[in-house]
């Protein structure tokens, strides 16, 4: 049984109910929240790419639900139970999640409040969360606001858009979550910071002085207080003498500007060839090395000890070539992004490349992901077998290079390709090895290319696949003669 299943039988009756409580489930990961319309969304430990929302929405006659839908991006699925909201969804979706948290044993771990009912609720129901975010304008009461921290425990992240509540209103107890993020925070004061115990604080439209501040970096640097700081960022209104202040007594040491690990060792590494025997003597975790062009070229890589971190190489020109390297981090709630700036002297394709290889050399792992079709050629000479490519739109102007491509790469996991840049007669015959495929302008993809593939996902778009085609593949599909690994199909085409 899946989620679904699960929740459905358990709402049939008592005795259902408790039949489902009976049987140990894993313990789910609950977040409650409203994209558009109130949602929970459910995932199971078991599938991280994977996950179940129930989401009430009025868009339809209230006997077209409950509606099943499912939506699915590369090797990652959606799956929503849709349920009609009769004006009263806040209510039935408390419910609901009570009744989830009972029949799987586990409580809510995420709660985005939109509605300021629910944090009475979530005061009563469960005092101590993982996550809380309040959004903009919801709180209009101090009285609110302080039962907030009174009554309901945040251990990993608080955030709080803005409020508007009493400006004579101040904190000066500590807020006990690993991670703030608070806008509008004139009424948290130097106390509640320098008596928690908060590892990343981002706060904006603070009343704290530049005095206050320099307190802060003081009686960190002492380590008398704020011994898990990690990360501060503080927006006030600065005077003519701030600068002065901020300063005043800070002892100041050496730094490379990053936190050190992979980038530290790549740097290491390319030392020299010494070095670069030293690095590759030590057993590294293996990286999951991303190459992409997010406006810059970029090379991404994430170790699987440290989920929510990740570690950028980036090529840029925007400052002149002596800046270069620079070292930058961003942080957003729990996650955060280092990032290593090199500078783009016109050859950084190139650049990349070679960067690439020593990495992989030092650290012995493969690419995993590359976005961008002039690294073609080099990654089939490279590395002839990856897990996921993606090929932006108009990109691919020959036949010659998509012909190379499926003759001479293999991807395991994802292949995504934009719409080609040619109208050159050309088809594929041949399945395309890949879990997951995902076609634009795909009229050169013919049927025994699919029936005889072994894909797991399907998604073609401007198919020249016809309506017999399509009948054939789900008759196939149906006998269990062929596509036996067939969990989702979608084929845009025109009817005739």
């Amino acid at each position: 049984m899946d989620v679904f299943e699960i929740i459905l039988f358990s709402l049939l009756s008592k005795r259902a109910k408790s039949i489902a409580k009976r049987i140990c489930w894993y313990i789910l990961d609950i977040h409650l929240t409203s994209e558009g319309d109130p949602q929970i969304w459910l995932k199971l430990p078991t599938h991280p790419g994977l996950d179940f929302v129930i989401d009430y929405n009025k868009q339809y006659e209230s006997f077209a639900y409950p509606g099943f839908q499912s939506s699915l991006k590369g090797p990652s699925a959606v799956h929503y139970l849709v349920l009609h909201d009769n004006g009263n969804c806040i209510e039935d979706m408390k419910q609901m999640v009570e009744h989830i948290c009972e029949v799987f044993r586990s409580p809510i771990s995420d709660i985005r409040i939109f509605d300021e009912s629910l944090i009475e609720w979530i005061i009563k129901f469960q005092p101590t969360i993982g996550h809380l975010w309040i959004r903009d304008g919801i709180i209009s009461s101090v009285n609110t606001l302080d039962r907030i921290f009174k009554y309901l425990k945040v251990t990993e992240h608080f955030g709080l858009q803005s409020t508007p509540i009493d400006k004579q209103f101040q904190i000066a107890e500590p807020i006990p979550a690993r991670s703030i993020f608070v806008r509008n925070s004139f009424w948290l004061t130097l106390p509640s910071i320098l008596n928690g115990t908060n590892s990343h604080i981002l706060v904006y439209d603070s009343k704290l002085t530049s005095k206050d501040i320099n307190t802060i970096l003081k009686e960190w640097q002492k380590g008398s207080k704020l011994r898990h700081l990690e990360f501060l960022e503080i927006e006030f209104v600065q005077d003519h003498t701030s600068h002065s202040e901020l300063l005043d007594g800070l002892k100041w040491t050496e730094s490379d500007g990053n936190d050190g690990r992979p980038t530290t060792v790549i740097l290491f590494s390319l030392l020299s060839k010494r070095t670069k025997s030293f690095a590759k003597l030590i057993r590294w975790n293996l990286l999951d090395i991303h190459m992409t062009s997010e406006g810059d070229p970029q090379i991404w890589f994430k170790l699987p000890n440290a989920p929510g971190l990740d570690w950028v190489i980036d090529y840029n020109k925007q400052e002149e070539a002596s800046v270069y390297p620079v070292f930058q981090s961003s942080l957003k709630g729990p996650s955060a992004v280092h990032y290593l700036v090199l500078h783009n002297n016109g050859n950084c394709i190139d650049d990349m490349k070679k960067m690439v290889e020593h990495i992989c050399e030092v650290f012995r792992s493969p690419i995993s992901d590359i976005r961008e079709e002039s690294l073609i050629e080099w990654i089939i000479k490279f590395q002839p077998i990856i897990r996921r490519v993606w090929i932006c739109k108009d990109v691919i102007s020959s036949v010659k290079t998509l012909d190379r491509m499926f003759k001479s790469l293999k991807v395991t996991e994802v292949f995504g390709l934009g719409p080609i840049l040619t109208d050159e007669a050309f088809q594929v015959t041949e399945p395309i090895p890949s879990r997951c495929i995902s076609f634009w302008k795909s009229y050169w993809l013919t049927l025994p290319s699919i029936l005889n593939g072994s894909n797991s996902h399907i998604f073609l778009y401007d198919s020249n696949l016809t309506a017999k085609d399509i009948n054939t593949l789900l008759m196939e599909w149906q006998m269990g003669a062929k596509l036996q690994n067939l969990e989702f199909l979608k084929i845009e085409y025109v009817a005739r």
